[in-house]
């Protein structure tokens, strides 16, 4: 079995004449060559990164990646080891912005705009007065109405019972004073009445319903 080579971590200050030394030998452009060996004292005398980035005008990842590069050359480590800190803070992120998929390897967004589109769609075609479907799919760029209404548009059964007593004959109906129909009073005319005025949107949202 191979042993992993381990990196000795050192103070900058303590072995700056080896670390220059490394750098002086490298293969690399002057004017690069230049420019560590000044990163190198400015964060050797205590300068942080932000310092640099003031006195140098320089960018705090071209800093980094310079003094990462001189880590190389020397083969010691005098940068500070983030890896488990950054390790540490993006499984919190994770654990609050990500949740795993049934289906799928790749773990699924909670607060992404795909995420709450469930939501858009489901208020915008719900609402006392709803946005066409075209308009919402074309918010939400969906090709088809079949698409969303199929995974996106979830209302509850309880939302639309006002709106489908109000529709449907009194006969059929839980409304005060619903009676038992009559052959003057065809429930299933009256129904089929009530469904030749419905709209594209409404005969979608009313197909949804009838599934659930």
């Amino acid at each position: 079995m191979v042993e992993e080579k381990t990196t000795k971590h050192v103070k900058l200050s303590d072995v700056l004449q080896d670390v220059l030394k490394a750098v002086d030998s490298a293969s690399m452009a002057a004017g690069k060559r230049a420019k560590l060996v000044d990163l190198l004292n400015l964060y050797a005398s205590g300068k942080s990164y932000r310092e640099i980035q003031a006195e140098r005008t320089i960018s705090r990842g071209a800093i980094s990646g310079l003094l990462h590069e001189a880590e190389k050359l020397v083969g010691m480590s005098f940068l500070p080891d983030t890896s488990a800190k950054k390790s540490s803070v993006r499984k919190a992120v994770q654990d609050v912005t990500r949740q795993a998929r049934k289906i799928g390897m790749r773990d699924a967004s909670k607060y992404d705009f795909h995420a709450l589109r469930t939501t858009f769609v489901t208020l915008a075609l719900g609402a006392k007065n709803p946005m066409p479907v075209e308009k919402v799919i074309a918010l939400t760029g969906h090709r088809t109405v079949e698409t969303a209404m199929k995974y996106y548009f979830k209302p509850k059964g309880s939302d639309f019972k006002n709106e489908l007593e109000a529709a449907m004959p009194q006969s059929l109906s839980t409304r005060k004073g619903a009676g038992l129909a009559t052959q003057e009073n065809d429930p299933l005319a009256n129904l089929a009445e009530q469904l030749k005025k419905l709209t594209e949107t409404d005969k979608v949202r009313l197909a949804m319903l009838l599934k659930t």
